[in-house]
This record gives structure tokens, C-alpha cells and sequence, in this order.
């Protein structure tokens, strides 16, 4: 069937590669706790189809590393110690961001001491706003608990998140009680369950998409096994859980399968060499082990995940131990998978399980060489549609591509105590979406069915007007106005299964909208821009200095005067676009006053005039309305003004008493009692901060010294008269220059003393 079909493949590989896949040109996540904290070992590893760089950073701690990488090879980076989030329930900014120039691959690994796990990034496409976490039992060693745990990384600000967890939590919230957090950009929230609860089941619900990983700081896997080990992986948003899924032994003895159900009365079908049934309910988990390969079906989402038992319980050599991996929906297939396997902390043994369909075998390639040069892929005993290999490779980056339905890949190694795993070869879209779209305009060419793969599905339209089609894109015209109902058959040919699909979708006109009137402002001054149409439009504003906004309503603060001029703004109607309407916002110049930002002047020699220019009225702080102001003292002082174009506007201005030292010493002092007017040296000063005053005789001696402003030389020393005659003093002092700067200053004289 698919040989001498080129062009379809071609077409296949083209729109596979553009839908939600692991490959992304931005990613967040952020690293949990892990038993050795703050002394194990964080990184990125890049991988990519293409030569490409790009940057990883945390603005949280300011740090970035740029990276460059090669086709098909891989780049690593290692991240500071700080990047741990460490401590429960806090919101901290330790998100990392990964962003590229062209689609690359992100896994991160964490490990220290033969402690290690490995998980898969999703791009931000992939991400989604509801999650459920899966996780194992927190462990106690000697008294010391390591906790089940999850952390929540936001790629948006103002992301209200709600946690509903499975389990009492460290800091003390009881399983069940909500809670409550507003994530930005790069913030972290780390969850962590109390003594040896587990997490699993945790419910995760957001208003703008974030990111969650989960899994243990320390575990041992199962309960009772000497060997533990810290789990990580990121969580899939609920939209993208299938209702397939094949899990498919390794190495090991045996797997612990674990599975949670997304709503209430999820019937699950376990068929391998023997078949089970179980119903649980929404966030419930259901366990197994797994000794062979196993189709798990059920009636409704279900995640399913797969853990690594401790190396002494499962493994047959002493390599391994435990380790966590989410299990990809067979209706996740991809048909070009990039993976990336690790030699970290001592991997010594790489793997990767491949699935795909039985019939597809010749058609699935890895590193360019046919599947089964490796080996033969073997049946799943519970559906023999679906075949697996486990191929043995070495450490580094692997492609795998299909040619037929597309495949599920896992990379996975073992070392001494060490062990890792991570998906990735598959699919991230979301499966519950409806492919038919909501609307359209009438007499205009509709687009339908762009997203639909031809080479995998078969279509049947009903497009609600008694006309239908069985092409896979459609270009539709509506005539008339309404409501349509419409019905969609989709036959997936690589799943064999029949999905419908129906959606009312309402055509509707084009139309001009109702925008406000033009609006004349002042700088500084808010202007809001209205336009109106029918309920649940959506807008587009743009206008000057490269204005945009999807509000119906925007606001613009503080304006300037680049924000004049005409403003456009477009609605849309479930895809039916209004013509363009205009409006035109004018801001006029405030008036500009041009007070200084501060003035002196020295109230004994003068008083001070502000200028308030020339304008149509004034009115000064002291409540006074003319052009001018007097000051005779310092302050602050302010003025509002009135322009010919209306607008008013302040200024302020500082005025500070500043004046120049005046000092004055008496030239002669007498000793006579009698005569208290002159019995005493002592200057007469203004605007002195401070001084010193030394007196000496004809010879040099020192006879007086005071740096007290207020007490004077009374013509005596050490209590006895001085002889009559000239002295010499010296008088140093700081005050105020012209410029308002602290000064030193200067004064030498002489003082006669006389009977």
C-alpha cells in the first residue's frame, strides 16, 4: 500500500514535523530536590536535526550560557548549583529557559553519587494548563525523609495556578485542600509530600500554560528493595493523554507499571499473555508488574507511566536501579524521532525500544539502517498489531524515522547502581481537539480540514448545508448567514478506528465597527481607545510609535507626543474580520515652565523672585496667582500653570538660604575689669558652621585656644595677667562658598592689650 507513494510520504513527513512534538525553539522546566542537595550535578543536552545555537538561562539567579550545536550531535550544558529548587511549597525564580534559532531537542539530566535520572523537556507548544503528577513513595532512611515531589515552572506572569494534592504535604496542607498560587514568568512552586507519602494523582490546573515535572528526591523501587535512587520526569498535559498504550520490557526481570485515570469510571484493559480488567477513578492510580510486553487500553484518558526497580530485585547484572518514564499514546506516533542517549555518572549499557505497527517493520530506519539489522522486532502478545525491538546503541544522538504510521521510542541505559529513562519519540498534540473549525465569513472561501494528515486518515464532511466532501482540506463557501451544524467522519487508518466528530459553527458578515471619537489630550494624561461589536469578538489595535493590543478597550498612561495620531483596529468573528476603523488621538505639549531644580540666595542681603514665564495663570503653593513669586525663606516652592492649548503642568523648585561668613574680631581688649565692654577677644561671626581660634605671643608662644564659638580670650594665661602689648591670632572656620559647597576658610590679625 505505501510503496510507489513518494509524494504522500513526503507530504506525511512534512505536516507530522509541524504538529506538537518534543522538538521546540523555546522550553522551560526547572530542577526539583534531590537527596544530595546543593552537591549534585545539573544539565541540558541539546540535540537537534539542524546546526543551530541559541541560549539557556535562569534571569532568576542572572545567569545564561549560550550554546552552538551541530546536525544530528549534541550539546551539553551544565547549569550552576544554585538552578536546585530546594524546600516546599515557596515560590522561588529558578524556571530555566531554553531558546533556540531553529527546532532543536532539550533533555535534562541530575546526578551525583550514583544517584541519577533523566527526563525529556517539552517545548512550550507541547505544555498545557491541566496535569496530573505521577510519582512513587517518599522514603525514610535512619530518621531522614526524602519526599515524593513536583514543582510547577510559569512561562507567563500572572498565571494563577491550583493545586488540589493527593497527600499531606511537608509544610503541612491536608490531601485534598487547594491550593492556591500566582506564578511570572521563570517562578517555581516545588511541592513536597509529607514523610513517605506519594504525590501521585496530584491534581494541577493553571489559566496560562505552565510546566510540571515530578518524581522523588530518594526512592526505592518497589517498597522494600535495598537500592533507591532520586526520579524525574516531565509531566504531559492532560489534553495530550491517549486511551493506547503498549509498554514493553527491557533488561530487567520485571517493570512496575503504573496507570491514572482522567475522569471517574475509567475502565482499564490489561491484555498481555493474560488479560485483566480494573475501573478506577479520576487522579486514582493502579499498579502492576510488568515481565513482558503489554497493550493497555481503556475508555477514557489515561496516563501511564513505567518505573525501574532497584538493581538486587529486577536487574540480572549489578547495573540498574530505580528510575521513572512516562509512556507515550500509540495515538502519539511520530514518523522522525532525534533521542539522546546518556553516558553519565558511569552508563555503561544504552537502549532504545522502538514500537511500531506489525506491517510498518520494514518500513522503520534508525541511524539509517533498516530496524531489522539490529534484530527482530517481536509481537505484543496482547495485540499483535503492534511489534518492539529493543536495540543496543551507543552513547550519543539517534534518529529513527517511519515511512509508514510513525513510531514510539524511549532511550534508556544502565551502569553500576545507575539507571535512566526518558521518551520522547512521539507526539505531544492534543488529542481531545475538535479539527472543526468554529466559523467563518459569509461568501468568503473557508478553510477546513487543514491539520488532517491524508496519508493516515480518511474523511467524510457534512458541512450542515446538504452539501459534504471526502477531501481532506476543503475550501467552503457560505452564502448566507447562520448557524451550520457540522459533521466530521475521521478513519484512522493506523489505529483501524472510526472517530466523529460534529460543531454548530456560525458564519456571519463583515461589518464596520463602532470606534469613539477622535480625542484630543495632554502629555502625561491617559487616554483609553474604545471600539464595540458583537459579543465574543476578538480585536486588534495598532497605531503609532508600534502601539498594539488585543484589548477591546486598551489604555495608554502617561502619554507622549509620538502617541499621536490615528489608531486602526479589526475585530474577528470566529475568523470573520470587520473592516478596518480609524480613530485619531491628538496630544498636545504641556506647557513647559522651566523653574531650576534648586536656587540660593541669602535672606540678609536680598530676597529671591521665581519666575513662573509667561502663561495664561498661576498658582503658587502659598495660594498666590501671579507670575512671580517672592521667597524671604527656604523651602519648597511649586507652580501650576495654565498653556493657550489648555493643558496645565507643575514644576518645583528648592530654594536654600545660603550666605557667605561674616566675621569680625576687636582690635584691642583691656585687662581692666571695669571696662566689660572690651574684656574679652571674641569675634563676632554669622553662618559659622564651626571654628578653631589660637592666640600667640610676639615670640610664637601659644596662649589661648578654644574651638567653642562662644567663649573668648580674656587676656590672661594659666590665670595670670599678660604683659601689655600686640598678639597674634589665628582663626580657622568652614562655611558656605557661593556655590552652597562647605568651605574652609582663613583669618589672621592681630589684638593690642592694654590696662
Amino acid at each position: 500500500m505505501r510503496i510507489g507513494i513518494l509524494a504522500i510520504l513526503l507530504i506525511h513527513f512534512c505536516v507530522t514535523l509541524n504538529a506538537q512534538s518534543n522538538e521546540g525553539k523555546e522550553f522551560w522546566f526547572s530542577f526539583m530536590e534531590h537527596v544530595d542537595s546543593k552537591q549534585n550535578t545539573m544539565v541540558v543536552m541539546i540535540t537537534s536535526r539542524y546546526a543551530t545555537s541559541g541560549t539557556v538561562k535562569m534571569d532568576g539567579i542572572n545567569w545564561q550560557s549560550g550554546f552552538n550545536v551541530a546536525a544530528n550531535d549534541v550539546t551539553i550544558i551544565r547549569l550552576p548549583v544554585d538552578a536546585e529548587n530546594v524546600g516546599s511549597e515557596s515560590v522561588q525564580k529558578l524556571g530555566v529557559k531554553v531558546e533556540s534559532d531553529l527546532p532543536i531537542s532539550v533533555y535534562i539530566h541530575q546526578y551525583s553519587n550514583l544517584r541519577s535520572d533523566a527526563s525529556l523537556v517539552l517545548p512550550i507548544e507541547a505544555l498545557g494548563m491541566e496535569y496530573y503528577t505521577l510519582n512513587y513513595r517518599g522514603f525514610n532512611n535512619m530518621g531522614r525523609y526524602y519526599p515524593s515531589e513536583c514543582i510547577v515552572v510559569g512561562t507567563e506572569d500572572g498565571t494563577v495556578v491550583d493545586i488540589i494534592p493527593s497527600a499531606n504535604t511537608l509544610q503541612g496542607k491536608r490531601a485534598g485542600q487547594p491550593i492556591s498560587i500566582t506564578l511570572n514568568q521563570g517562578e517555581t512552586y516545588l511541592l513536597q509530600a509529607e514523610l513517605t507519602a506519594d504525590l501521585t494523582g496530584t491534581y494541577i490546573k493553571s489559566d496560562k500554560k505552565v510546566a510540571v515535572l515530578s518524581g522523588n528526591a530518594w526512592t526505592e523501587i518497589p517498597q522494600g528493595c535495598p537500592n533507591w535512587d532520586n526520579l524525574l520526569e516531565m509531566m504531559p498535559p492532560l489534553n495530550t493523554w491517549g486511551k493506547k498504550y503498549i509498554t514493553t520490557p527491557t533488561k530487567l526481570r520485571y517493570e512496575v507499571i503504573r496507570i491514572i485515570a482522567s475522569q471517574d469510571n475509567t475502565l482499564l484493559q490489561i491484555d498481555g499473555s493474560q488479560s485483566s480488567q480494573v475501573t478506577i477513578n479520576r487522579g486514582q492510580s493502579y499498579e502492576f508488574n510488568a515481565s513482558e510486553a503489554y497493550y493497555i487500553h481503556a475508555d477514557k484518558p489515561i496516563l501511564v507511566g513505567k518505573f525501574f526497580p532497584g538493581r538486587s530485585c529486577s536487574s540480572n547484572n549489578d547495573n540498574g536501579d530505580p528510575a521513572m518514564l512516562v509512556l507515550n499514546s500509540i495515538e502519539q506516533t511520530r514518523d522522525s524521532v532525534v533521542l539522546f542517549n546518556s553516558s553519565f555518572q558511569a552508563i555503561v549499557e544504552n537502549y532504545i525500544g522502538i514500537t511500531m505497527l506489525t506491517e510498518d517493520i520494514d518500513y522503520v530506519q534508525l541511524d539509517g539502517k533498516p530496524i531489522t539489522s539490529f534484530g527482530t522486532p517481536q509481537k505484543v502478545a496482547g495485540n499483535p498489531k503492534y511489534a518492539f525491538i529493543n536495540v543496543t546503541v551507543s552513547a550519543g544522538s539517534h534518529q529513527i524515522f517511519s515511512r509508514g504510521c510513525g513510531v514510539i521510542a524511549y532511550a534508556y541505559g544502565f551502569g553500576f547502581a545507575e539507571s535512566y529513562a526518558y521518551g520522547g519519540g512521539a507526539s505531544y498534540k492534543d488529542i481531545s481537539a475538535n479539527p472543526i473549525i468554529d466559523g467563518g465569513c459569509a461568501g468568503a472561501e473557508i478553510d477546513f480540514g487543514e491539520n488532517l494528515d491524508s496519508f493516515r486518515y480518511n474523511v467524510l464532511w457534512d458541512f450542515g448545508d446538504g452539501t459534504g466532501s471526502s477531501e481532506h482540506t476543503f475550501e467552503k463557501v457560505y452564502q448566507d448567514t447562520g448557524i451550520y451544524h457540522v459533521e466530521l467522519v475521521l478513519e484512522d487508518k493506523c489505529l483501524d478506528e472510526i472517530n466523529e466528530f460534529e460543531k454548530d459553527i456560525l458564519i456571519s458578515k463583515r461589518k464596520l465597527l463602532d470606534v469613539a471619537l477622535p480625542q484630543i489630550m495632554c502629555e502625561k494624561e491617559s487616554v483609553t481607545l474604545t471600539a464595540s461589536d458583537i459579543a465574543d469578538a476578538s480585536y486588534l489595535w495598532t497605531g503609532p510609535a508600534l502601539f498594539t493590543s488585543t484589548e477591546q478597550n486598551p489604555t495608554i498612561d502617561q502619554l507622549k507626543l509620538e502617541n499621536g495620531g490615528a489608531y486602526n483596529v479589526v475585530s474577528s468573528f470566529f475568523g470573520c474580520k470587520s473592516f478596518p476603523a480609524y480613530t485619531e488621538v491628538t496630544v498636545l505639549p504641556l506647557p513647559n515652565i522651566g523653574l531650576h531644580e534648586s536656587k540660593i540666595f541669602c535672606p540678609r542681603d536680598s530676597f529671591l523672585t521665581l519666575n513662573g514665564g509667561e502663561f495664561l495663570s498661576y498658582e503658587w503653593n502659598d495660594g498666590s496667582t501671579q507670575a512671580n513669586l517672592i521667597v524671604e525663606k527656604q523651602g519648597i516652592y511649586w507652580v501650576e500653570v495654565a498653556g493657550e492649548n489648555g493643558c496645565f503642568n507643575q514644576d518645583s523648585v528648592e530654594v536654600m538660604e545660603v550666605c557667605l561668613p561674616l566675621v569680625y574680631f576687636p582690635s584691642v581688649i583691656s585687662l581692666n575689669p571695669s571696662n566689660a565692654q572690651n574684656g574679652f577677644f571674641l569675634p563676632v561671626i554669622q553662618d559659622v558652621f564651626d571654628g578653631e581660634l589660637t592666640i600667640y605671643d610676639r615670640w610664637g608662644n601659644l596662649i589661648f585656644f578654644t574651638n567653642d564659638l562662644n567663649k573668648g580670650w580674656n587676656g590672661t594665661f594659666e590665670g595670670k595677667e599678660c604683659a601689655i602689648g600686640v598678639y597674634v591670632y589665628h582663626f580657622s572656620f568652614t562655611s558656605f562658598d557661593l556655590d552652597s559647597q562647605v568651605k574652609n576658610y582663613q583669618k589672621v590679625g592681630t589684638v593690642t592689650l592694654v590696662k
